[in-house]
């Protein structure tokens, strides 16, 4: 089997014509009503010319009081012609090509983003670890999380009229899908908490919700995590077990990935990021397999459990013959891309035209500035990397959807201030936000920059005087 051959659902019977997928990737671009606009069009054609069979758009959000960041599409309630306008060049421009479209539906739950909101929806009040500063949570009723679940349903509904392929339920990664599953976040002592069965019933009842309103024929699939990373959290055990009942639903493909804001492996491919963060020189010793699929060793045991459901695993590849070598050895149906895309949209139509055997890498390519480049020895020139290496993602990301080409060697750390920043504006700008609402930041957002701008200033001052 080779990258470039094509794959049919089981469920919806869509073709999608080749291996490779562009993984969701939060591209922030929406207006301040939460529409979608010219800049996702322009982004993603250039996807969808790019070489990919199957996209899969950053978070739509399902409630515009809680977002991912500021700048996530919003699909909340009725839509208008305007709103339904966006969306429907939206999912055009992205199936050029030949190329299928899935949107990713979503609600961040307690990883929501606190320049919109002071408090967020969430399974229990537990509040989130980790190095971002995140609103505090509140323990969602149980009516509350039943309507939650419909309003996956009527986003998934509107996404079908509005001419997208597919949707894809993001229930990993710390969002609130996943964090029900979470053992840490979720200490419910109703029918949504508990035992495994019992934490994962919204994740079930969502899914046969959004099936129910988008009929058998469109293709719906759902991204978990393999495991959460953390002592007590979702474990790789429990994920093999919900795998096997997710293969039972109405499901067209099943993505892994693994970790969240507290544990964020997903961005550095590492079990212990922030307990023991690790150097170049001891990545550089892992093999290649190891270095690039860092989530296919879980995957492995998943596929085991899985009878019918096509698996896709995201994360780190980049070389030709690994993806191949998880096709045809692992069982793995299918390949999610994310930062090379990032770097240059069309870099997989060279994969595929045999052009190139591998995809330039942006976290290796990408380097800090000089005068911050001895802390990489330091856990805070590991964070700060990793920091740098998103910021300029989410930077040529901004300047695709203005018309301009990608940077190939970015300035990370003035990408970090000017995201941040970004940021900022846009969640100060945001409209038709309830005047009323207790749990939002009414236009008051607290923004991280100032933390920014003194990590680079100390950093700098501190090589002068080693100097």
């Amino acid at each position: 089997m080779r990258i470039n051959d094509p794959i049919t659902l089981p469920v919806s019977g869509v073709t999608i014509k080749n291996r490779l997928c562009k993984s969701a990737m939060t591209e922030c671009l929406a207006d301040e009503y939460g529409r979608a606009n010219i800049k996702h069009e322009r982004l993603y054609t250039e996807w969808a010319k790019g070489g990919c069979g199957l996209l899969i758009t950053g978070n739509v959000q399902i409630d515009r009081r809680y977002l991912e960041r500021p700048g996530n599409v919003c699909i909340d309630g009725p839509q208008d012609e305007q709103q339904m306008e966006g969306l429907r060049k939206f999912a055009k421009a992205a199936s050029v090509n030949g190329t299928v479209c899935f949107a990713q539906i979503s609600h961040p739950g307690r990883q929501a983003n606190l320049m919109v909101a002071t408090k967020s929806p969430a399974p229990s009040a537990i509040q989130s670890g980790g190095l971002v500063p995140l609103p505090k949570p509140f323990e969602m009723s149980n009516s509350l999380v039943k309507e939650t679940i419909q309003k996956y349903a009527k986003a998934s509904k509107v996404c079908k009229e509005a001419g997208f392929g597919g949707v894809q339920l993001h229930s990993a990664h710390g969002y609130l899908l996943s964090s029900f599953l979470n053992p840490n976040a979720n200490s419910r002592t109703d029918e949504y908490g508990g035992t495994l069965e019992n934490r994962a019933r919204a994740l079930i009842e969502t899914i046969r919700a959004v099936r129910k309103a988008v009929g058998n024929d469109y293709p719906v699939g759902i991204k978990i995590n393999t495991s959460d990373f953390q002592k007590g959290g979702f474990s790789h055990e429990d994920a093999l077990i919900v795998a096997e009942w997710l293969d039972r639903e109405k499901l067209d493909f099943i993505e892994v990935s693994g970790g969240n804001y507290e544990q964020p492996v997903l961005i550095t491919g590492e079990d212990n990021l922030l307990s023991d963060m690790v150097s170049v020189k001891r990545i550089g010793k892992k093999s290649t397999v190891q270095r690039e699929a860092y989530f296919l060793k879980y995957a492995r045991d998943i596929k085991k459990v899985l009878k019918r459901t096509p698996l896709m695993v995201t994360g780190g590849f980049r070389s030709r013959k690994v993806m191949e070598s998880a096709l045809n050895d692992d069982g793995i149906s299918m390949i999610g891309l994310g930062r090379p895309l990032c770097l240059t949209t069309d870099c997989v139509n060279d994969l595929l035209d045999g052009k190139v055997d591998t995809l330039r890498s942006p976290e290796t390519q990408w380097k800090l500035p000089w005068y911050v480049s001895w802390l990489r020895y330091l856990v805070v020139g590991n964070l700060m990397k990793v920091g740098g290496d998103q910021a300029s993602t989410y930077w040529n990301l901004y300047r695709s959807g203005d018309g301009l080409p990608m940077e190939e060697n970015p300035n990370m750390l003035l990408n970090m201030i000017r995201t941040n920043y970004r940021d900022y504006q846009v969640a100060v700008a945001l409209k038709g936000l309830p005047k009323d609402d207790p749990t939002l930041q009414q236009n008051k957002p607290k923004s991280n920059l100032p933390k920014v701008i003194l990590a680079i200033v100390i950093a700098y001052f501190v090589y002068r005087t080693l100097k």
